[in-house]
């Protein structure tokens, strides 16, 4: 009645990761005040937040950006800018945020420098804006696609 044992090696290996979501879903920025003989003011909206987890290689890209851009432009007068903040609820960050950027079809960089780290609950603050007048009844909606990739 001897005891017999065995024994092996168990290797974790840790892939690239880089996934993004959104919390708080489909937005409105509403455009409702101005001041006589003005236009409209601007109106924000902060009712959603980005979240990420993102690992850093080792070669050459060392660090991730977020980007943002529209599926297509709004019609000529409709600024629509958005910031993202470099803070987070949970988690932490090391990225710079890169302040209010104005969406177009070309991506704006929003966020530089991330490393390895997660993030859940990085505001968004959308505004919406006119450089000339509208109608009352003007409602345009367009898709905003954000992305984390390696910084170029």
């Amino acid at each position: 009645a001897g005891t017999s044992a065995a024994s092996h090696s168990v290797t974790i290996a840790v892939s690239e990761i880089n996934e993004l979501s959104i919390s708080g879903g489909n937005i409105t920025v509403t455009i409702s005040t101005a001041t006589a003989g003005s236009l409209p003011n601007a109106a924000s909206n902060t009712a959603t937040s980005l979240n990420w987890t993102a690992n850093a290689s080792t070669g050459p890209a060392t660090t991730r950006t977020i980007t943002a851009l529209l599926s297509s432009a709004y019609t000529s007068g409709i600024v629509l800018k958005v910031t993202l903040a470099a803070t987070c609820t949970s988690g932490s960050t090391a990225g710079t945020s890169q302040g209010q950027k104005t969406l177009s079809t070309a991506a704006s960089t929003l966020i530089t420098g991330l490393s390895n780290e997660f993030c859940s609950g990085a505001t968004l603050t959308y505004q919406g804006s006119l450089t000339s007048m509208f109608p009352f009844t003007t409602s345009e909606t367009k898709t905003v696609t954000l992305t984390l990739a390696d910084d170029a």
